[in-house]
């Protein structure tokens, strides 16, 4: 009787349950922290140059979002990619954002005002790219964090190439940024002996990225001719969350618009 209690005591510590605060669910949310922090940068210069309050609305919803969204799924099922690349997306959304406000101070609102404005117009034309792309391969493995089938995995690859090799072309062969809103600036990272590569590489990146895109279009319809019970109703809210960002992505346009703001 007393032998086996040991082994009793062992087992039923083996199967107690799982430590809230893994190291995954602190990474998710440290994720999330330095996302609402970067979108508070955005805030504070937004605010302070008159930006009315429902462009600062509309755009804090799209950081935040995936960022809370991406920290919870990440934290308790940190093997599916969805969650963190949900995380990704708001953290590098937030940083865009908060790089396009301190170059929108830096160089136009009080210029001079503040140092690094040209690399901060370098950071937000990479960052909103990364920010947004991911999309595409959270619809391909959506909801279970696998392809519909291994052939599809091509596609998730195309993304991820098309994405890679988009920022080498935005970050070094970007010889200067025009982009209206800032004085013509230029790229502090140019590398000169990649500048004939641009083109190739964005050509490569547009091909990449619209047959992925392709892609995710059919896959869910596909997945969810197969899917039954849980799975076809998580795919049912992907639809109605997809339904709902298009509206709030036009009411962003809409808000930010100059004939709305009264600016330039």
């Amino acid at each position: 009787m007393h032998a086996t209690q040991p082994h009793a005591s062992a087992t039923v510590r083996r199967a107690g349950p799982r430590r809230p605060w893994s190291a995954p669910a602190v990474l998710a949310w440290t994720i999330w922290v330095l996302s609402i922090v970067t979108t508070g940068v955005w805030v504070t210069f937004t605010a302070i140059g008159g930006r009315a309050p429902l462009v600062l609305i509309a755009s804090c919803s799209f950081p935040l979002g995936f960022a809370t969204v991406g920290a919870l799924i990440a934290s308790r099922r940190p093997r599916n990619p969805i969650g963190w690349l949900l995380s990704a997306m708001g953290l590098t959304f937030g940083f865009a954002l908060a790089s396009s406000a301190y170059a929108t101070r830096a160089l136009v609102t009080r210029p001079g005002s503040l140092p690094g404005g040209a690399v901060a117009v370098w950071a937000q034309d990479w960052a909103f790219l990364v920010a947004l792309t991911p999309v595409i391969p959270v619809v391909l493995l959506f909801p279970n964090g696998r392809p519909l089938t291994p052939r599809w995995r091509w596609a998730v690859l195309s993304c991820v190439l098309g994405i890679g090799v988009a920022v080498l072309g935005a970050t070094f062969t970007t010889r200067q940024y025009n982009y209206g809103k800032y004085p013509l600036t230029h790229n502090p990272f140019f590398v000169s002996g990649l500048a004939g590569l641009a083109g190739p590489l964005m050509v490569f990146a547009l091909v990449s990225l619209t047959l992925a895109l392709l892609a995710a279009i059919v896959s869910p319809v596909l997945r969810f001719r197969r899917a039954a019970g849980v799975e076809r109703q998580q795919l049912k809210w992907l639809a109605f969350a997809s339904a709902a960002l298009l509206p709030e992505a036009g009411l962003l346009f809409l808000t930010d618009a100059a004939w709305v703001t009264q600016r330039p």
